[in-house]
């Protein structure tokens, strides 16, 4: 019998970002709402990272883009508690199933997630299934039509348990970086908030170990 192809789409790219999707990496994910950083801001940096012919190009258009972010532009409507709790849900709701969640943040233009997906679903389609369900129940809710996500996302796979650590810590910071609260227990859609303790605390349990041979040679 033909053994089953993987769902894991490996090193691909799509739009201006590549992606790394195999099984077993501790994945950190970025998401963004579709005007929380213009395209053409983004074109910019990324031709002025190309002509001075920076190394990294891809981490430090991405740190750019993070900061950008941070600053709250665009319409965020993700700062409406009630469209957060829509995207927060569709994160746990497969939590053990499809994926396991070790750190999440739903910020009011972009959200975080740190997360393990399971043998047989590939990171491409856990966020497909994210975005969709959020853009059409939030869409929903607000009365609104049109585009919610930026079409692109931004992923990291973790390379060591230090990596991991400070990750996690830099997601539920993100909150009190931005200042917007003043602890990061204090920000409701988040996997540092206290109510959400038990169920990342076994998942980190069993992840708290990186292991970057699950990756193969390219």
């Amino acid at each position: 019998m033909r053994p089953q192809p993987s769902p894991h789409r490996g090193w691909h790219r799509r739009a201006y970002l590549p992606h790394c999707d195999f099984p077993g990496l501790i994945q950190s994910v970025s998401i963004r709402l579709f005007d929380s950083v213009p395209q053409a801001v983004i074109e910019r940096w990324r031709r002025e990272l190309e002509v001075t012919h920076e190394k990294n190009l891809r981490a430090k258009l991405c740190t750019r883009i993070e900061a950008y972010s941070d600053m709250g532009y665009g319409c965020c409507l993700l700062a409406e508690p009630r469209t957060a709790k829509i995207v927060e849900s569709g994160f746990l709701h497969f939590d053990g199933t499809r994926y396991d969640l070790l750190a999440w943040c739903v910020m009011p233009n972009h959200a975080h997630i740190v997360f393990v997906p399971r043998a047989d679903h590939s990171m491409s389609k856990i966020l497909h299934s994210w975005k969709s369900h959020a853009a059409h129940k939030a869409n929903q809710l607000l009365d609104r039509n049109g585009d919610f996500w930026f079409p692109d996302y931004f992923d990291e796979f973790m390379r060591s348990t230090k990596h991991l650590e400070s990750t996690i810590d830099y997601v539920e910071l993100n909150p009190d970086t931005a200042k917007l609260v003043a602890t990061r227990e204090q920000w409701a859609v988040s996997s540092a908030a206290a109510h959400h303790w038990e169920r990342v605390r076994a998942n980190r349990t069993t992840f708290s170990e990186v292991n970057v041979e699950l990756l193969p040679e390219v």
